[in-house]
């Protein structure tokens, strides 16, 4: 058990990435900062071609030894033109990548084989504008916070699959930072939470044969216990020292020894 929290986060930097004809599968050009995907042939927009959006959330620091529960991604639906004379202008995917970190743009970001599917499903060419759409991001901001270290940043990809362009005018807008509407355009929303007993955590130090186990120093009263079974009748106290490490005590032991479990008890 333990307690939660909601967390909002603000801080977003958003681009639209353009492959002009002739369609190479790479981008030539930055446009915005603006959310568009599909194709774009009008005189509304400066640029020409097959469009996709990259949406950069910088996070917030998560409390003391709490973690995200639960995030949702809310966006705000400007425009949608319908797939009338485009019949692949179909549903709006969402991806994301956890690998970088951070808010750098590059027009490498419209190909880049690293984003991995959310959901195909964001809206559809029937979705009616003027309301929010919201995602459900809660495990790829978890990875994000894991793998990022002290400056965690969510990456997310939106884009048409499969649409080929027709020299036509079929896209997704969503409203961002500086359009001039009445609405919160873009929300991350996250609620943390905080256990009330420690979590064990472990990993293997470079390329060398060894353990590291860890757990947060405000749970001096546990200690760090070792058997050869997880329903055996008796663990052992591990007698390595623990050190501490940003905030963490931390036990290396040899990762070459014959199978262990590793539990912390009070």
């Amino acid at each position: 058990m333990g307690t939660e929290a909601g967390h909002a986060q603000t801080n977003f930097t958003g681009f639209t990435l353009v492959d002009n004809p002739p369609i190479t599968g790479s981008a030539d050009e930055l446009t915005g900062p603006m959310l568009l995907a599909g194709e774009v042939n009008s005189a509304g927009f400066p640029s020409v071609g097959l469009a996709r959006a990259r949406l950069i959330v910088q996070l917030p620091p998560l409390p003391a030894n709490s973690q995200p529960s639960h995030a949702t991604l809310g966006l705000y639906l400007q425009g949608n033109t319908g797939n009338s004379g485009n019949a692949t202008f179909g549903p709006l995917s969402l991806y994301h990548n956890f690998k970088p970190n951070s808010v750098a743009l590059s027009t490498d970001d419209y190909a880049d084989t690293n984003y991995v599917l959310v959901t195909n499903s964001v809206v559809t060419p029937d979705s009616p504008t003027g309301q929010y759409y919201e995602m459900d991001v809660t495990a790829q901001v978890a990875k994000d916070y894991a793998a990022d270290g002290a400056t965690p940043v969510s990456d997310f990809r939106f884009e048409v699959d499969g649409l080929q362009y027709t020299g036509g005018t079929h896209y997704y807008q969503f409203y961002f930072a500086g359009d001039p509407y009445p609405v919160h355009p873009v929300y991350l929303n996250i609620t943390v939470s905080t256990p009330n007993f420690p979590v064990l955590s472990f990993g293997f130090q470079n390329i060398s044969s060894k353990l590291a186990l860890s757990w947060p120093t405000n749970f001096d009263s546990y200690i760090l216990k070792s058997a050869n079974a997880p329903n055996a009748q008796s663990w052992a106290t591990v007698t390595n020292q623990p050190v501490v490490t940003n905030g963490q005590f931390r036990v290396t032991i040899d990762a070459n020894l014959t199978r262990q479990f590793f539990r912390l008890q009070q």
